[in-house]
């Protein structure tokens, strides 16, 4: 078998496939198989590459995003891969996991319950007042007054103008035509041309009185 390069799948990629996806992915490896060294497509999307050794190569680059693109990166081994030797492992340390079972469940102090029952004994005798301030909201929220409002306005209006739209449906309008028809002919008869009356004549009302006429009088001569 072909020993795995992932260059030479890199650019086997790039140059026949340029369409980059899952599909175009599984179609490389079925055309050309020795690229892909016995290994088999696994990933959530069918992305990556894990060959027989366990090692696990990312293959497309934002698989579901706009900027997808062909790569050959390692990313490790996954569940059910062989075990490979580490050669960077890790000694054992001091530090272990903390065994969370070691710890007692408490349950949580109630919060909601002492608040109501704090402000219930707060109040005291008013529960007297809260519930007659109840009942008489109760009682003014009854429909019973706008009913009764209703049936003293609203309803019989609407019963006075159905009947009122039964008389005008009716009403014989042909006496009024007929009256119409004869001013109309009254009209035309003493219709002319139009002449303009003479100017008014101004009424200069009664004369004025005249005022006396004094006579001077004479001195006496002797």
């Amino acid at each position: 078998m072909t020993p795995f390069d992932p260059i030479a799948l890199l650019a086997m990629l790039q140059a026949f496939y340029p369409v980059v996806g899952p599909a175009a992915l599984a179609r490389a490896r079925r055309e050309r198989p020795d690229y892909f060294a016995g290994g088999e497509l696994v990933g959530s999307s069918g992305d990556k590459l894990r060959l027989l050794d366990g090692r696990i190569f990312d293959l497309i680059f934002d698989v579901l995003g706009p900027n997808t693109r062909w790569q050959a990166i390692e990313v490790g081994a996954g569940p059910g891969a062989p075990d490979v030797d580490d050669p960077f492992a890790l000694e054992a340390g001091p530090l272990v996991p903390i065994d969370l079972s070691a710890w007692p469940d408490t349950p949580a102090p109630p919060v909601f319950t002492p608040l109501v029952a704090g402000a219930i004994q707060e109040l005291g005798a008013s529960g007297t007042i809260l519930d007659d301030a109840s009942s008489t909201i109760a009682a003014h929220s009854s429909p019973a007054a706008f009913e009764d409002a209703f049936g003293r306005t609203i309803e019989p209006a609407a019963t006075q103008l159905a009947a009122e739209g039964y008389a005008l449906d009716q009403a014989d309008p042909s006496d009024v035509l007929v009256q119409t028809a004869a001013q109309s002919s009254a009209i035309d008869a003493e219709a002319g041309v139009y002449d303009e009356p003479p100017p008014a004549v101004i009424d200069p009302g009664p004369p004025l009185p005249k005022p006396p006429i004094e006579v001077p009088t004479l001195p006496d001569t002797p």
